[in-house]
């Protein structure tokens, strides 16, 4: 979409509507996870709310990188620059490979201390242990979807991250059943169930899930249908690609790091109480519901 031709009013609506679609859906990744957890018992919800504390550092993480190449994407595109867009596309990646690379090393030796440091039931964290280390190993497809994602409504498709977003949470809808509950468990009063993995399934549907809108996202890309080319034709080591990627999207970073932090003192505080944490871990997916798409 050229978004330099046409009547303001009309672009922002017609630009913004598949994101608010996809910002709905969002949050939809979250809350599959927990309706279906929720069946296992209050236990096994407890442990995903915490894990999901250090989950939220991935999303910290994107969305401070997303929000700086959207803007410098945009600003190549709509210069008629279309080489150097795709070349600043590609050391975003550099980035989010360096990011994700970083988040592994750090957080999987360390993720059993960062369950002790939110003052977590001891009994809880084995189950908050087989959650959270598929979504430490698996922190790439989320990075990826997400910063893609912004990489092409940089560049003027908005589109394209509605549908990926959508077959994504399909296929987590699909696959979370079978790889959470056993074939013996009833679910909802339905015989759903399969491998009976419970929070390990629960995590391994989030992140097959956005592994396939990965895939399907880099098809996209190499059938041509973006400025973003997803190749090294157009890479030219700029050094000036990553200052500005890290100066548009610094400050979003420190806001975004600054309220998680403050989170992990109020998750600290609810661990006193183990049944707090199962009901804001309820509260705060319908939150994002309703903040995400504004």
């Amino acid at each position: 979409m050229d978004l330099t031709q046409g009547p303001v009013a009309r672009m922002l609506i017609v630009f913004s509507l598949p994101i608010i679609a996809q910002m709905s859906i969002q949050p939809l990744f979250a809350v599959i996870d927990r309706i279906f957890i929720a069946q296992l018992g209050a236990e096994q919800f407890n442990a995903v709310v915490n894990a999901a504390a250090l989950q939220m550092l991935v999303i910290v993480l994107s969305a401070g990188l997303a929000n700086g190449v959207t803007s410098y994407v945009a600003r190549m595109v709509g210069k008629g620059d279309l080489a150097e867009a795709d070349n600043a596309a590609q050391h975003a990646l550099l980035l989010m490979l360096i990011l994700s690379g970083a988040f592994i090393a750090v957080f999987y030796p360390l993720h059993a201390g960062f369950f002790r440091l939110l003052n977590m039931n001891e009994a809880y964290q084995d189950a908050a242990h087989d959650y959270i280390k598929v979504i430490i190993i698996g922190n790439l497809t989320i990075m990826f979807s997400l910063i893609g994602a912004n990489i092409l409504r940089g560049e003027g498709d908005s589109k394209t991250p509605f549908w990926l977003a959508l077959i994504s949470v399909l296929v987590n809808l699909a696959l979370a059943p079978p790889l959470i509950f056993a074939r013996d468990q009833q679910v909802f009063g339905l015989s759903i169930g399969w491998l009976g993995w419970g929070v390990f399934g629960g995590a391994l549907a989030t992140v097959i899930g956005r592994s396939v809108g990965s895939l399907l996202l880099i098809g996209h890309l190499l059938r041509g249908k973006s400025v973003w080319t997803f190749s090294f034709k157009n890479f030219r080591w700029r050094p000036r690609h990553l200052i500005e990627i890290l100066r548009v999207g610094f400050p979003m970073l420190l806001v975004n790091l600054s309220a998680w932090l403050a989170s992990l003192v109020f998750m600290r505080m609810l661990n006193e109480n183990p049944a707090a944490v199962v009901a804001f871990g309820m509260g705060a997916q319908l939150d994002m519901l309703a903040i995400l798409p504004m």
